[in-house]
């Protein structure tokens, strides 16, 4: 039997390896969440903010995936405000940044979007977005997403 990753000339996948390749999770909020300056806050999606979510690993914070492998994950947001100030939100996995996405703007709108690869090993990591600023007052931030999906098992 083939594995997913590591095809050989002559070997046949099955449906199960091949349903392997539609694991995917993807979130978007266009509600608004407040942070205050200096203070790290997760990112937080309900039931409702699921735009397709084919293997069930979200869960309220994060995307928790149950396959060992590696991911493309992103995500980000758009903030409320338009002052000169730092705007951050970060794609983390486990709570350690792994895509720190700043902004440093002025005179529109700022968002704040990127995406990178990593490694999850299927049980316990999972990732999730955490905003943050350094303006000095409580800012909004709106129109979170959140995205993983999986690249190739380990």
């Amino acid at each position: 039997m083939a594995e997913i990753g590591t095809f050989t000339s002559g070997s046949v996948l099955t449906a199960a390896e091949l349903n392997k390749f539609g694991n995917v999770t993807a979130l978007y909020k266009d509600g608004n969440q407040s942070v205050a300056t200096g203070v790290a806050d997760n990112v937080t999606f309900a039931s409702g903010d699921v735009v397709i979510d084919v293997s069930g690993w979200h869960s309220t914070d994060k995307i928790q995936p149950d396959i060992e492998g590696y991911y493309l994950v992103g995500g980000g947001c758009t903030w409320n405000e338009s002052a000169l100030n730092d705007y951050i939100c970060n794609i983390a996995k486990n709570g350690n940044n792994i895509g720190c996405l700043h902004v440093l703007t002025g005179d529109f709108f700022p968002g704040t979007y990127g995406a990178t690869v990593t490694y999850m090993n299927g049980t316990t990591h999972y990732v999730h977005n955490i905003i943050s600023t350094t303006s000095g007052i409580t800012r909004t931030a709106r129109r979170f997403s959140l995205f993983c999906a999986l690249l190739r098992t380990a």
